[in-house]
């Protein structure tokens, strides 16, 4: 029988190409709730349920752009390790950098895991899978 579990992740990128990827390759997988915040003040007020987010769920997952506008994923990162209540939620930094120095900031803030966006369908598809295994406690996709 399959599971009637819902889980919610949070993407946070300002690329639509990017999101409309990770979005199409999640559709494979029943379950999986995914809201795109397209910049850090949206995320922001999602994280922290302000208007219009009041009534959202802490999400099981975030998955984070660190180039964004206004604020980077640095910065959504600390805040979210800062607060108990985000303190928990796994973040997996999705990012084209490939700095060590971004690496090594973005595990030493918190981040879960840190990844580089693939160019190739296939390498988007794996990563997807591979992400939601690992990270969303009790998925079996």
């Amino acid at each position: 029988m399959p599971s009637t579990r819902t889980w919610n992740v949070l993407l946070i990128e300002d690329n639509p190409g990017d999101a409309n990827l990770l979005l199409i390759c999640s559709r494979d997988y029943p379950g999986i709730e995914i809201f795109n915040a397209p910049n850090a003040l949206q995320a922001n007020r999602f994280l922290h349920r302000t208007a219009p987010f009041e009534e959202v769920a802490i999400p099981d997952l975030v998955l984070l752009d660190l180039t964004l506008p206004v604020f980077n994923g640095f910065d959504i990162l600390q805040g979210m390790r800062e607060v108990p209540d985000l303190a928990h939620v796994p973040v997996v930094v999705l990012t084209s950098s490939i700095s060590q120095a971004d690496k090594d900031r973005a595990l030493k803030l918190g981040a879960t895991d840190y990844l580089i966006k693939p160019v190739e369908w296939g390498r988007w598809q794996t990563m997807v899978s591979r992400i939601f295994r690992r990270h969303l406690k009790g998925f079996v996709g």
